[in-house]
């Protein structure tokens, strides 16, 4: 929060595609997990503490990129409404809901790449001791096709 402002955090904003995720999984399966690419932080989402307040917006749809297998990533745009009818788009990118097997080599994958993502977390959190400069910390983000935009490079 800034003096007389609430922000909208990109993690909170990651909450709601979750949630939009959740409710346009399908029932009849049991949810594993999500993932995310392509994921652009734009504009902070700003309301001054004068302001009544903003909408705020979450559009998604089937992927529609030539790159990614429509039928499993959905394009997600967050955005907010301001004085004036004036659309800021806040957080885009491609998420793909993923869902349990049933078959046994699906379930080894799935451990495999728990260990994976376990033991690189192992490594960054003895790596985290040292100082990261701000152009390192986006420039690593940006390798996970993650970009923060300009206003969060403070």
């Amino acid at each position: 929060m800034r003096k007389n402002q609430v922000i909208l955090s990109p993690a909170s904003m990651l909450c709601a595609v979750l949630e939009a995720g959740r409710q346009i999984a399908q029932s009849e399966r049991i949810l594993q997990g999500f993932e995310f690419r392509n994921v652009t932080f734009g504009e902070l989402a700003v309301v001054a503490a004068e302001e009544s307040g903003i909408g705020i917006f979450l559009q998604v749809r089937r992927g529609t990129g030539s790159k990614i297998d429509e039928s499993n990533w959905q394009e997600f745009t967050l955005y907010s409404e301001q004085n004036d009818d004036i659309n800021i788009e806040h957080c885009s990118g491609l998420f793909q809901i993923q869902y349990q097997t049933n078959n046994g080599d699906g379930d080894y994958e799935a451990l495999e790449e728990a260990r994976a993502i376990a033991d690189e977390y192992k490594r960054y959190r003895a790596d985290c001791k040292r100082p990261v400069s701000p152009e390192v910390f986006y420039q690593d983000w940006k390798s996970y096709d993650i970009r923060w935009g300009k206003a969060l490079h403070q």
